[in-house]
C-alpha cells in the first residue's frame, strides 16, 4: 500500500468522483480507477458504492477514510518537524 493510493482514495472520498480526483492529481481517470481497485483488493473490502452518482462511501470506506485521514495529518505533521528541525540546525 502506496501513500500514493492513499492520497488518491482521500482525493475520490472528498470530491465523489474518480474523474475530479484524478484532474487534482494531474492523472487519468483510469489510473485513479486502478489504484482504488487495487487498494480495494490489498484490504479485501470496498471502499465505495459505484451504483449511485455521485460515488459514496460504503461504511468500511467510511471507517478506512478517518483512520486514513488521522495517518496522514500525522504524516504531514513529522514532515513538518522534520522541516524545522532542519532549518534550526542550519539557523545555528
Amino acid at each position: 500500500m502506496s501513500l500514493s493510493k492513499l492520497e488518491y482514495f482521500v482525493s475520490v472520498a472528498e470530491l465523489s468522483s474518480f474523474t475530479q480526483a484524478a484532474k487534482r492529481h494531474y492523472i487519468s481517470q483510469t489510473a485513479i480507477s486502478q489504484q482504488i481497485a487495487s487498494l480495494e483488493k490489498e484490504l479485501s473490502i470496498k471502499l465505495f458504492d459505484r451504483t449511485v452518482n455521485p460515488i459514496k462511501l460504503t461504511e468500511a470506506g467510511a471507517v478506512f477514510y478517518k483512520d486514513v485521514q488521522a495517518m496522514l495529518s500525522q504524516y504531514q505533521n513529522a514532515i513538518k518537524k522534520r522541516s524545522i528541525s532542519i532549518k534550526i540546525k542550519i539557523a545555528s
